[in-house]
């Protein structure tokens, strides 16, 4: 637990002296991979084995969307109790499990030795810039795996078989695994983007997994900790290079077999257009400010936090929509997920790196700081 929240306490936007102090504290056991410019791109920590039946590539990201205060290396974490959840202050930008409990699931299998690649890729919050590199770069390399798996999808149900309309992953692999977490997974072919989609034309298959956050890249972001341990603990215990993961896609960045328009469109849109349809919602949906004002006043607070949360997964859900129906992939997604960050900062992470720093990093007073 202390790993996790000590994680979760650095702010980790791309090139940010926050992620190179998480970078320096977690990372140091991995070999960093760099792009033509000599700037590190991603992270590996290769545990494969030749007798492997199976070559898994396992993915999540390193940075996340903090934006206010860039020079600021970290945040403090607070855990529920009675709900078991993670959160922050709200006068903070978010909380980073997107994708900080895909980084503490990496770093929980190379602890237990569970065979497989690690990869630890930078930047994929303004644009996949590791992963768009590594898949230029390393795609020899790549193209060795037969899966990539990556832990970077919101909630508790999702093993994502498509990004962005096209199939990365068969319906027979996922059930597979689906079947062998026993975790009551379904198959959801509503993704838009993580890592693994520039994959697509290297690997086989290529998934993105449910870690447990909602209201990502947000003050409102949350973590299901009954969730993230559950889920830790199965894919420690997977023999995963003795298993015969089974293969039913060619690999190809272009693939709309299965795809339906009508089912992804739908599920983007119903669950905003169905905001007419819930009872709770539907109560408050004409209220003027004085009326809202009374309706809190005499409901429980859990109620009202309840359609609270129901409102944000709307807003999150259409801007899932929005960002497909804008074709995620073009050039201008890095402009768009960064909100225009034009902001011209030296990369931090340029090789070599160094490990001695004119802040002191590693005894900054306020690491790890989290309450219970």
């Amino acid at each position: 637990m202390d790993k996790l929240l000590s994680i979760l306490s650095h702010r980790r936007e791309h090139n940010s002296t926050g992620e190179l102090s998480f970078a320096l504290k977690f990372l140091n056991h991995c070999e960093p991979l760099y792009d033509l410019n000599n700037e590190v791109i991603a992270y590996r920590f290769d545990n494969t084995h030749p007798e492997d039946r199976s070559r898994v590539l396992f993915s999540c990201h390193i940075d996340t969307m903090h934006r206010k205060e860039p020079e600021r290396v970290f945040q403090e974490v607070f855990v529920d109790s009675l709900t078991n959840q993670v959160f922050i202050n709200s006068s903070d930008d978010c909380l980073g499990a997107d994708d900080g409990a895909g980084v503490y699931l990496l770093l929980e299998m190379i602890e237990r030795d569970v065979h497989g690649c690690f990869l630890f890729h930078r930047g994929e919050e303004k644009g996949g810039i590791g992963s768009r590199a590594m898949s230029s770069i390393h795609s020899d390399w790549l193209s060795t795996f037969t899966h990539a798996i990556a832990f970077d999808r919101r909630g508790a149900r999702s093993v994502i078989t498509h990004q962005g309309m096209n199939r990365g992953a068969s319906d027979k692999c996922a059930q597979f695994i689906i079947d062998l977490f026993g975790m009551n997974h379904e198959l959801d072919d509503t993704g838009t983007y993580t890592d693994t989609r520039e994959y697509f034309g290297l690997i086989p298959e290529c998934f993105n997994f449910s870690i447990g956050y909602d209201h990502e890249h947000s003050s409102s972001e949350i973590l299901d900790l009954d969730y993230l341990m559950k889920l830790k603990d199965k894919i420690t215990s997977i023999e995963w290079g003795s298993l015969e993961l089974p293969i039913d896609r060619e690999p190809k960045y272009d693939d709309y077999e299965g795809f339906s328009y009508g089912s992804y469109y739908g599920s983007q849109y119903d669950s905003f257009s169905s905001i007419y349809d819930n009872p709770e919602l539907d109560e408050i949906m004409y209220l003027d400010r004085k009326e809202l004002a009374r309706f809190i006043k005499k409901n429980k607070p859990e109620k009202i936090a309840d359609m609270m949360s129901d409102l944000l997964n709307h807003v999150f859900e259409l801007e899932d929509a929005m960002i497909a129906r804008d074709q995620y992939y073009s050039d201008d997604y890095a402009d768009y997920h960064s909100f225009n960050d034009n902001r011209d900062r030296p990369s931090l992470l340029k090789a070599p790196i160094q490990s001695e720093l004119s802040l002191n990093l590693e005894n900054d007073e306020l690491e790890g700081s989290y309450s219970g």
